[in-house]
């Protein structure tokens, strides 16, 4: 299991990976690990429920927060390493579903990764 997130400063639009948070100025890398670690152990506890439970064990979940403490947790069962997605490029197809951000330097390999993705996800919905 790989833990990642985005999160949204306060008044800015701009999503901030969380690798990026540790090199922040005035930020404390340990505590930030420390947070990180409970967070994967939380949602590692959280699949093994599933398992637990017999229930199917998702792929990936996807929880949202809000500042208010609203939040949202959807699980996915789409296994794009199946597809032989590199972890690299299903980040890229995350982000793109569920931030709408499209690879940065805009490389033909990107978008073609986007495209085909897009085309595999619409076939599939036939």
């Amino acid at each position: 299991m790989r833990l990642f997130f985005y999160y949204y400063p306060k008044d800015t639009n701009t999503p901030i990976y969380s690798l990026e948070i540790e090199d922040m100025e005035g930020v404390d890398e340990e505590l930030i690990e420390a947070e990180t670690d409970k967070l994967d152990n939380c949602l590692r506890s959280l699949w093994n429920e599933f398992i637990i439970n017999k229930q199917e064990a998702w792929k990936s979940v996807n929880f949202t927060l809000d500042s208010t403490g609203s939040f949202e947790i959807n699980y996915s069962y789409d296994a794009l390493d199946e597809y032989g997605y590199t972890f690299y490029e299903r980040v890229t197809i995350w982000k793109y579903e569920r931030l709408g951000i499209l690879p940065k330097d805009n490389n033909s390999s990107g978008v073609r990764l986007i495209n085909e993705h897009i085309k595999r996800v619409s076939s599939n919905e036939e």
